[in-house]
């Protein structure tokens, strides 16, 4: 994103989470999350980069109007925190970030005809769906409803009318359905302020318990844990399935935690994966996105987006493939590539790597 490649540096302005990906692993905060020794936020601001790690900084920006090109701000030392316990003192929230953005690249673009792209992901609605955090999924939707309103707001500004937004999710996960039968199949219910009572993630509270050094974690986990859910009345079955799946992956741990929110609300999940669900597809202004009325496969929105800027994928697919030793350097084995000899990868299969983001 920041350079080493054919195309040079491809992003102007990022903003998230991640910090631990740009520094060195000497680096002791945040813990460093590279197997190399690169800092990336030196060579960024070497080629150029104001860098932003915290909230001051990010508020200095002054909403967009108090930017230079190019800009990174990494907030937090993985990924961002969950939007029902974000810390807003700290960590600016997605539709600020997307406001700031909106706004810098509009100035930095006021005298260009190409204008800019700009991409803007809710990634922990997937997130909280993997371990069927209703409370955590709910305000990561709700952030991004936040987020999608300021987008449709900015187009609304008469000088922005050319701006076209679609969104979508690259696949639904969870399969959650609202309501379920209860006891004796006598009745459809459901209950969703259920939900309302909870103060963390799932993920977060299978982190307390991971980390609990006491000697009762059973009434931890009910007082403290569950409580802590919205769950006041736990029962031992409930209790013991937290302690039994303590040293379980971080997904299993959490769902356990989770799914005793579930059966309060009448929520019932399909899966702890990706499911086949079609998602929403939405786009703004009506009169510019006439050709996204209807069902589509998700290659169609992309290739909707390459006609709109009127890109040459195959130039630049050339320039990624060209001989030289430069484009050889930054294919890497450590992030899941193979290396290429005349364009093309040797070595057997490409390896594909499978992320939740």
């Amino acid at each position: 994103m920041i350079g080493g490649t054919p195309l040079g540096h491809t992003v102007d302005l990022m903003m998230g989470g991640g910090l631990c990906y740009f520094q060195p692993n000497t680096s002791d905060y945040p813990r460093s999350c590279r197997g190399d020794q690169k800092d990336l936020l030196a060579q960024a601001k070497d080629d150029g980069y104001s860098v932003l790690t915290n909230r001051k900084q990010f508020d200095a920006l002054d909403g967009g109007n108090n930017v230079t090109l190019p800009l990174i701000g990494l907030f937090t030392g993985s990924h961002m925190n969950y939007e029902i316990e974000r810390n807003a003192t700290l960590e600016p929230s997605l539709s600020e970030m997307t406001k700031t953005a909106l706004q810098a690249l509009k100035l930095a673009t006021a005298d260009s005809e190409k204008g800019f792209f700009i991409m803007v992901e809710g990634s922990k609605i997937d997130h909280a769906a993997h371990s069927h955090d209703l409370p955590g999924h709910l305000h990561e939707i709700l952030e991004w409803n936040r987020a999608v309103q300021v987008i449709v707001d900015f187009i609304d500004e008469q000088e922005n009318d050319d701006t076209v937004f679609i969104g979508a999710a690259d696949h639904e996960c969870g399969g959650l359905v609202l309501g379920g039968a209860t006891v004796g199949g006598h009745e459809y219910q459901w209950v969703p302020e259920a939900i309302s009572k909870s103060k963390n993630s799932a993920a977060t509270l299978a982190s307390r318990v991971v980390a609990y050094k006491g000697d009762d974690l059973p009434k931890f986990v009910e007082e403290e844990i569950y409580s802590a859910y919205g769950v006041f009345d736990a029962n031992s079955t409930e209790i013991e399935g937290v302690v039994e799946n303590l040293k379980t992956p971080g997904y299993v741990l959490e769902g356990v935690i989770a799914d005793s929110l579930s059966r309060r609300a009448m929520c019932k999940w399909t899966t702890g994966g990706h499911s086949a669900v079609d998602v929403n597809l939405i786009a703004y202004p009506p009169h510019l996105t006439k050709d996204m009325v209807g069902n589509h496969g998700s290659t169609e929105l992309a290739r909707f987006v390459v006609d709109q800027l009127a890109l040459d994928l195959n130039a630049i697919t050339e320039r990624l493939n060209a001989e030289d030793a430069e484009t050889q350097d930054w294919r890497d084995t450590s992030v899941g590539t193979l290396k290429f000899v005349d364009g093309k990868p040797v070595g057997g299969a490409l390896e594909r790597r499978h992320h939740c983001d």
